[in-house]
């Protein structure tokens, strides 16, 4: 019962208290074993992917609205009902029986009976969409676990591929990270993850990502600690690679942190020249410049500051210039599956246009920028270059297409990259560059 009870517990810290789930799952399994590891994360990760779908099976079995009921409650039922539908291995009478004792160890006594006859009806039928039309918003959200207004925007947005994108969101994906060719050579960090029982890959397109098959406690592993490599997805890669900085460059980073971008420009420098790598916080501060250290980077000045204020010490001053935007996240729903329960601010696309605005005034003239985030929604991407390039004739698209490695992708329009999630191998990721003329 311990390993359900602190998933619950991590459960309750992401739906109450807004946590992230993989710093919360992270920093809560210390103790564990790698197997017990591995059943927790699972049982955390498919319940916060799943909630959707687990409350609405629920809702028909409750004679109140479920978040009138005690969040550990609510949280046994909706880890119990994941199990059910998700962990073939775990019989229906072990889900019930651990339940009500989880509910008894977390002071609910009240609520044994409660938990035991809510999951005895709901496990009878499961998950029966037959009464939702198909093809509809509802219907999708329901049978991926997606909110139903993310469903209805990605049907007007995208089509026909609608579909295709809303249960990409919930495909399992493979670990990637990045090599720090800086201390190893790709084929060796290869050979020491084959001499660990970890198979590794060369992704479809930046020469410099592996994707690693088999189980890796990133934060544990030896080469991690010794700055050998950088865990990434290859989409997040992507758009310092189209950026290319060289060796010498004047380089501003507009949104730095955790500082996996900043440091991959400082790679392809080659670790000479001068990257200004900003953030909003102290504490995102720190974890980039213990990232640049950790991989042996010294050519990153992180500095406090709100990029969407101007800052006239910055104009025209950079050669090139990376903006990856704070967005909604659609593009990383398999990976932080809470950024679908909630989405945060709703100004988003103002923000990211605030900082696309200084970044271009922040460029010197014949200086490049990329603009880029993990979301899919065309309001933050492919509509905020239109809005910048009317308003900025000196500005233009740069063909990024020699970087596909031959590569299609689906929805690629107007010289900007649109990957979608799981699109190969890869996060949902936009990257946009410019040229100030």
């Amino acid at each position: 019962m311990k390993l359900r009870k602190k998933a619950v517990e991590i459960l309750v810290r992401i739906f109450r208290d807004g946590a992230y789930s993989n710093l919360e799952t992270a920093s809560g399994l210390e103790g564990f074993d790698k197997r017990e590891k591995a059943f927790i994360t699972r049982l955390v990760y498919g319940t916060v992917s799943y909630k959707i779908q687990a409350d609405f099976i629920l809702s028909k079995y409750v004679s109140k609205p479920l978040e009138k009921l005690d969040i550990e409650v609510l949280c046994i039922l909706e880890s119990a009902v994941y199990q059910k539908l998700y962990m073939d291995s775990v019989p229906d009478y072990a889900i019930i029986n651990e339940s009500v004792n989880l509910a008894k160890s977390f002071g609910k006594t009240s609520a044994m009976g409660f938990v035991n006859g809510v999951l005895r009806n709901a496990f009878k039928k499961g998950l029966d969409l037959s009464d939702i039309p198909e093809n509809t918003a509802y219907y999708y959200s329901i049978k991926y676990s997606i909110p139903k207004y993310i469903c209805s925007m990605i049907m007007k947005q995208y089509g026909d591929y609608a579909e295709y994108i809303i249960s990409s969101c919930r495909e399992i994906p493979q670990t990637t990270v990045r090599v720090n060719t800086l201390k190893i050579t790709k084929e060796n960090l290869i050979s020491y993850f084959e001499n660990i029982g970890i198979k590794a890959e060369q992704t479809c397109i930046c020469p410099d990502c592996l994707r690693l098959s088999g189980g890796l406690d990133v934060r544990e592993d030896k080469a991690f600690k010794e700055g050998l490599f950088y865990p990434q997805d290859e989409a997040s890669a992507l758009s310092a690679y189209v950026l290319s900085p060289s060796k010498g460059d004047i380089v501003i980073d507009m949104c730095a942190a955790p500082g996996g971008k900043t440091t991959y420009m400082a790679q392809l420098m080659e670790n000479q020249g001068q990257i200004t790598a900003f953030d909003l916080y102290d504490h995102k501060i720190k974890i980039i410049n213990d990232t640049a250290k950790r991989l042996g980077i010294d050519i990153i000045t992180p500095k406090k500051e709100d990029t969407t204020i101007y800052n006239k010490k910055y104009l025209e001053t950079a050669d090139k210039i990376m903006a990856d935007c704070p967005c909604s996240g659609l593009g990383i729903l398999r990976k932080k599956p809470e950024l679908g329960i909630s989405m945060g601010e709703g100004n988003l696309p103002e923000i990211q246009y605030a900082i696309l605005e200084n970044a271009g005034k922040y460029l010197k003239k014949g200086g490049e920028m990329v603009y880029s985030t993990c979301t899919l929604n065309k309001e933050e991407n492919i509509l905020n270059i239109e809005k910048f390039l009317n308003k900025h004739q000196n500005f233009e698209i740069i063909d990024i297409t020699d970087y596909f490695n031959g590569k299609r992708f689906k929805c690629t329009k107007k010289g900007c990259l649109q990957i979608l999630p799981g699109e190969y191998g890869m996060d949902g990721f936009f990257i946009c560059k410019l040229k100030k003329n």
